[in-house]
C-alpha cells in the first residue's frame, strides 16, 4: 500500500497561499487483523512528498502473506497523537483564520498473483 500528497497544503482562495516547506509524515502506525500480526511489514515512519511527484510505501506484505482484512490506526491511545505529524517551518508565512488542505491518494496492488 502506498500513499501520495497530491500537492502541497494550500488555502482555496483564488490565488491560493502555500505551506512552503511543510512536510507530512507517517510516523506510527499499528496493524490490525484477524491474521497472525507478527506477518505485517510497516514502512513508517515515511515522509510525504509535498510535490506530489511520487507515492510512498507505507505498508508492503512478502509473498504468501498479507491475506484477509487488515487495519492501520495512525496512532492510537496514548500514541493518537503521534500518528501522522505535519511539520511547518516557523519561517513560513501563515494566513490567520483560513483553511490549508491537500489531499491524499491511496493505492493498494496486489502484485503477488
Amino acid at each position: 500500500m502506498t500513499v501520495k500528497q497530491n500537492g502541497q497544503f494550500q488555502t482555496a482562495d483564488t490565488t491560493p497561499a502555500v505551506l512552503t516547506n511543510a512536510q507530512m509524515s507517517m510516523v506510527a502506525a499499528t496493524p490490525n487483523s484477524t491474521e497472525l500480526i507478527a506477518l505485517a511489514y510497516l514502512t513508517v515512519p515515511v515522509a510525504l512528498d509535498p510535490t506530489g511527484a511520487s507515492s510512498s510505501p507505507v505498508a508492503t506484505a512478502a509473498l504468501s502473506t498479507g491475506m484477509g482484512t487488515w487495519t492501520l490506526a495512525f496512532g492510537s491511545g496514548a500514541g493518537a497523537a503521534q500518528g501522522v505529524k505535519l511539520t511547518v517551518p516557523n519561517a513560513t508565512t501563515k494566513l490567520a483564520n483560513d483553511q490549508y488542505k491537500t489531499t491524499l491518494t491511496w493505492t493498494l496492488n496486489d502484485s503477488h498473483l
